[in-house]
C-alpha cells in the first residue's frame, strides 16, 4: 500500500511552494563537493546532519528524513535556516505548486531531479579529476561520464 504524503505549502511572493527533498539532497551533495575542494577533506552526510541539527535544534534523524522525502517540516523558519546554511535563496529548497480546477498539483520532479543528480555527479567527478590530476584519454572521458552524457543528450 502506498504511503499518503501530506505537503505543507508556503506562500512566497504570491506563489505556493512545497519543500523539495530532491533539491535538499542536491544542496547537501554540492556542500560536500565545496568542502572537499576548499579543505581537501571529505565531509559526510552525518556531519552535515549534525551541523544542521545544531543550527536549527532538530534531530539529525529528522533531517535525514527530510532528505529522503519521508517527512517534511511545516515551519517556514526551517526553510530560512536551511537557505542561510547553504547560502542560497529559500526558493532553492522549494518547488512551486500548480493549481488546476482548484486542485493543487504537487510537482513530480523525478526526471528533472535525475538530471540534477547527474549534473552533481559529473561535477563531483570533475573535482576528483582535478584533485588527482587524472586525465582521461582525449575525447573519451570515463565510461560512467559517457553514459551520463549519452543519457542527457538522448532526451
Amino acid at each position: 500500500m502506498a504511503k499518503s504524503k501530506s505537503y505543507t505549502t508556503f506562500n512566497i511572493n504570491d506563489t505556493a511552494w512545497v519543500f523539495s527533498p530532491q533539491k535538499f539532497h542536491s544542496l547537501i551533495e554540492e556542500r560536500k563537493i565545496k568542502e572537499n575542494s576548499l579543505t581537501g577533506r571529505r565531509i559526510s552526510n552525518a556531519q552535515i546532519y549534525n551541523e544542521l541539527s545544531d543550527l536549527i535544534h532538530i534531530s539529525p534523524d529528522a533531517i535525514k528524513k527530510w532528505k529522503s522525502g519521508d517527512n517534511a517540516f511545516s515551519d517556514e523558519t526551517y526553510i530560512e535556516a536551511l537557505a542561510q546554511y547553504f547560502d542560497v535563496d529559500k526558493t532553492d529548497l522549494l518547488v512551486p505548486v500548480t493549481y488546476i480546477d482548484n486542485k493543487a498539483l504537487i510537482p513530480d520532479n523525478r526526471e528533472a531531479d535525475r538530471s540534477e543528480v547527474n549534473r552533481v555527479f559529473t561535477e563531483c567527478l570533475n573535482s576528483l579529476f582535478q584533485i588527482t590530476h587524472f586525465q582521461p584519454e582525449e575525447g573519451k572521458g570515463t565510461r560512467k561520464q559517457q553514459e551520463i552524457e549519452n543519457t542527457l543528450f538522448d532526451r
